[in-house]
């Protein structure tokens, strides 16, 4: 028999380490190394790494986004399954652009946890069906009608990070009003209605 995938889990709220532990107990294709209630933790922890993370978004200090950046920075290899109540396309887009290897929803069937966590140790990506039909509308939308400019593919850049417009204004060292006119003219370029769509849509056009 074949050894178990080795799983470090992320997760700060303590009833769902729990359930995730009890379901992992269930199967005898991973097992449960470590548990952490930061991304730093599993970030800095010293010593061989698992076969695969499994990482929540909503995290203290760095949020799972960063987290997956943080522990991909340190070994580029290692899979990074995102487990989350979050669903929200912006999100979804912002882990996969972090690195994140799969992106499944807290209360999916253990099946659906299992193989996701499969696939990406395997080395692929995978959603579940219910984030895949969230975002599919995104990524099959036609790509822009003209080329952005640079400073556009800046302000998207920008916006995939999260930033707001605020944010951005302050990063690129320009007027909120010069944001907006950005904004405009990249939402206009790209058949976008908000930012989650603009950067889902640049992602695929290679743009981001």
């Amino acid at each position: 028999m074949a050894d178990p995938i080795c799983l470090w889990l992320v997760e700060d709220e303590l009833s769902y380490r729990q359930s995730f532990e009890d379901l992992i107990a269930t199967t005898d294709t991973f097992v449960l190394d470590r548990t952490f209630e930061t991304a730093e933790g599993a970030a800095t922890c010293e010593g061989a790494p698992p076969d695969l993370v499994v990482m929540d978004l909503q995290l203290p200090g760095a949020d799972g986004i960063e987290g997956t950046r943080l522990v991909r920075s340190r070994w580029p290899t290692l899979p990074v399954v995102v487990l989350t109540l979050v669903d929200r396309a912006d999100a979804i887009v912002r882990a996969l652009r972090a690195g994140a290897s799969g992106y499944i929803v807290k209360g999916s069937e253990p099946d659906e946890i299992f193989r996701s966590l499969s696939e990406a140790y395997a080395g692929g990506t995978y959603f579940a069906p219910n984030v895949a039909r969230h975002v599919l509308g995104i990524f099959t939308s036609p790509g822009p009608d003209e080329p952005l400019t640079a400073r556009e593919i800046e302000v998207l850049h920008a916006l995939a990070d999260g930033l707001t417009k605020a944010g951005i204004a302050d990063r690129l060292y320009l007027s909120p009003h010069t944001v907006d006119s950005h904004l405009r003219s990249v939402y206009t370029k790209l058949h976008a209605r908000n930012a989650a769509e603009a950067t889902a849509l640049a992602v695929r056009s290679g743009l981001i």
